[in-house]
Order: structure tokens, then C-alpha cells, then sequence
């Protein structure tokens, strides 16, 4: 059930739930507008020397400052008031990054000020998922978030409408988008603190949050949690280098192929709760994500774009009742005091840890088996390993999340 401490709506709608749908629509568009497109503009600048190293810029980031955020929304500060804090000033740093990318003469600063922003914004994720998860029915998590991928997908869809796939112009759509996000964060639901004042340092840092992986179940998540963010962080560094390669143009508006998909399945995922286990949506979810690099194999060997293309289908499935089911799961399964620190640890083992160790191997993968990144050789064996490691994350999890003889509070239940 939602929480207690949604207040009722107010002047301009002030606190309602619909709130939390504009907000996740216009901050997903933020990265959707950019993120995507961001090693395509990197190459036509003639920084290709910097794709790896600002893939690498966000999940670092996000190893620094989600905890300390958490910790905050957890024990001293609303949740809201972070959040728009943190991406008005985040702004400050993103837009003059993508006006010195666009001028093409600064490295340096460029890197600077994105590493900036990422400090800066990291916790926002993990802040606007307590806050829904705080406000909302478990059962409508999945619609509410699902006005992310929409506004990720239409962000796309938008950049390549205006061109602008190779252009800094999608990073400067982006900062006009965030602003607006940040005002719509200032009418988001009251999300007061759930704990009480900090006990200690480790309390203040939101190091008390690493208690949560005293629960077997939450562990066994997180491992294959880990383990399957390592092959995603090569969705949008090498998918529309492969698209390229295969002949498709305004990667930006295809690669939203896997939005379209995602939003079905959160749309979907209410129902789902109702009907099947956890257990059963995580394994489906796991089955996807071996379907997904299988078909990149099929369609590397075939040279069919219509292969990775239905590869990404399955990866937007694959993401929803994967991780997006897993942030419910989580949130469900700990106490009042520690959600958003947990939240923070999942996006910090997943979108940092995971992210870090993957943008660096399939990086040096890719750099290893496919040396002309516009040619088609090598990508079959390239994207073969990547599948082998959603293998390993299945079977982690089908055997270490086998509920045990007795064990009434598994993931096997529905929340």
C-alpha cells in the first residue's frame, strides 16, 4: 500500500501522484536525449579516444555520492527536496560540457565537467524510486515507471527527428529538459525521512545499508543482479555501432525499439505480480537477456539487422522484470529506515560496480574482436561472450535463489 505520508493534493495539484509520472518522464528524457547518441558525437568530433572514458564517468560517479543522498532522504532530509536540488545543480555542469563538446577543442574540461555532473546527479534514480515506491501501490510501480521509458523513448525518437544523432545540440536538449525536471520535482509528494537521526558515522554515510545482505535472498539478487549489469553496459556503447555496420540510420530512433518494449512489460508488471511468482519473473526476465545477446550472434552472422533489432526487443523486457521488478522486490523486502540506502546499493552494485567492470571489458573485447568498429567481422564472437555471462547470471541465480525446505519469506512469493 502506499504510504501514510502522501499528503492530499493541493493548489497546481501540489503532492499528487501524478507528479511522480511527469518527473519520471521528463528526467528519463534527460539521458534519453544524450546518452544514447553520446559515442556517435564523440567519433564525429573526432574524440573517439573518449567514448570509454565517459562511459566509465557515470558509474564512478555513482560509487561516490548515491549512499551519502540516501542516507540523508533516509534519516534528515525529504526525498523531493534532494532530488530537485541535485539535478538544478547538475545543470549548471552538464550544459557547458556539451557546448565545449560541440566546439570540439577542450578535452580536458569537457571530462571535467561531466565527472562533475555525475557526482552531482548520481542518487536521483534511486531518490525518485522511493519516492514512488513510498507513495504508490506496489501494483502500479511498474505503470508510474513506465513514464521513464516512454519520455527516454520519445527523447530519441526527437533527436533523430531533429537530426542530431552525431550533434552536442542532444546534450543541450537534454538541459532544457532537466530544468524542467527539476520544477516538476518541487511538486512531488511529501517523502519526510523513514528513520530516525543517525547513530553514528556509519549511519551518515549510509554504510548501515550494507545490513540488508544479511538476507540470503537479497544476496543471491544482487550477485546475478551484478553479473548481468556487466553485458548491459554494451547497449548503448557497441548496439548502434553493430546497427551502423549493418546499414541502419538514425540509430537514436531505432535503439528505441527496446523502450517500446520495456514499457510493455512495466505496464504489464501489476498483472504479473498477480499471476506469477517472483521466483518466475526473475527467471523469465534472465531467459530474455540469453535470447537478447543470441539473436546480436544471429544477426552478426546473418548481417540482418532485423536480428539485433528483435534482440532489443527482448532486452527492454529483459531490463523491466529484471531490474525494475527487483527495486519493488528490494524495497518490499527491508525495513522503512533503510529503502532508499537500499535502492542506492542496488543502482551502486548494478549501474556502478557492474557498469565499470563491463564498460571496461566489453570495451577491450570489442577493441580485441572487432578492431574496425564500422566493419561487421567479429561481432559474433564478440556478442557470444556477452551472452555467456547472462548464462552465468541464470544459473546463479536459478540454483542460489532455489528457495530453501521451510522458507516461507523467499523470493518465491509474490509481494
Amino acid at each position: 500500500m502506499a504510504d501514510s505520508s502522501t499528503s492530499k493534493a493541493g493548489t497546481w495539484g501540489l503532492g499528487h501522484r501524478y507528479w511522480i509520472a511527469i518527473t519520471y518522464f521528463l528526467f528519463a528524457a534527460v539521458p534519453g536525449s544524450w546518452f544514447p547518441t553520446i559515442a556517435s558525437t564523440l567519433v564525429a568530433t573526432g574524440w573517439e579516444d573518449l567514448v570509454g572514458p565517459v562511459f566509465l564517468i557515470m558509474p564512478i560517479t555513482g560509487l561516490i555520492s548515491p549512499l551519502l543522498f540516501a542516507a540523508w532522504a533516509d534519516q534528515r532530509y525529504n526525498a523531493e527536496w534532494i532530488l530537485a536540488g541535485i539535478i538544478g545543480v547538475g545543470t549548471i555542469f552538464l550544459y557547458p560540457a556539451f557546448v565545449v563538446l560541440g566546439e570540439g577543442e577542450n578535452k580536458p574540461l569537457f571530462i571535467g565537467l561531466m565527472i562533475a555532473n555525475g557526482l552531482i546527479v548520481a542518487p536521483a534514480w534511486s531518490l525518485i524510486n522511493t519516492i514512488a515506491l513510498r507513495n504508490l501501490p506496489s501494483s502500479r510501480f511498474g505503470l508510474y515507471r513506465g513514464w521513464a521509458t516512454a519520455g527516454w523513448a520519445l527523447a530519441g525518437v526527437t533527436v533523430s527527428w531533429l537530426a542530431a544523432d552525431a550533434s552536442a545540440k542532444s546534450g543541450e536538449l537534454a538541459c532544457v529538459i532537466r530544468i524542467a525536471a527539476g520544477l516538476a520535482c518541487l511538486f512531488l509528494p511529501r517523502t519526510p525521512p523513514a528513520a530516525s537521526a543517525p547513530k553514528g558515522w556509519r549511519d551518515s554515510l549510509g554504510l548501515g545499508g550494507f545490513a540488508i545482505f544479511k538476507s540470503r535472498e537479497i544476496t543471491v539478487y544482487f550477485v546475478a543482479a551484478f553479473l548481468l549489469a556487466i553485458p548491459t553496459a554494451a547497449h548503448y556503447m557497441h548496439t548502434p555501432l553493430q546497427l551502423t555496420a549493418l546499414g541502419i540510420k538514425s540509430t537514436a530512433g531505432w535503439m528505441t525499439v527496446c523502450q517500446a518494449t520495456e514499457l510493455i512489460a512495466l505496464v504489464s508488471m501489476g498483472f504479473l505480480f498477480t499471476r506469477f511468482r517472483l521466483r518466475t519473473i526473475f527467471l523469465i526476465a534472465l531467459a530474455c537477456a540469453i535470447a537478447r545477446f543470441g539473436l546480436y550472434v544471429v544477426g552478426a552472422q546473418t548481417s540482418s539487422a532485423a536480428m539485433v533489432l528483435l534482440g532489443l526487443c527482448f532486452g527492454g523486457v529483459n531490463w523491466a522484470l529484471f531490474f525494475e521488478t527487483g527495486r519493488v522486490f528490494v524495497d518490499r523486502r527491508v525495513d522503512a529506515g533503510l529503502r532508499t540506502q537500499a535502492q542506492a546499493l542496488l543502482g551502486v552494485l548494478t549501474m556502478g560496480v557492474g557498469s565499470i567492470c563491463g564498460t571496461i571489458l566489453v570495451e577491450k573485447l570489442r577493441q580485441a574482436l572487432v578492431p574496425d568498429a564500422a566493419g561487421t567481422a567479429g561481432w559474433a564472437t564478440y556478442w557470444s561472450i556477452l551472452c555467456g555471462f547472462c548464462v552465468v547470471a541464470g544459473l546463479v541465480y536459478l540454483i542460489g535463489g532455489r528457495p530453501r525446505t521451510g522458507d516461507g519469506s523467499s523470493a518465491n512469493g509474490r509481494l
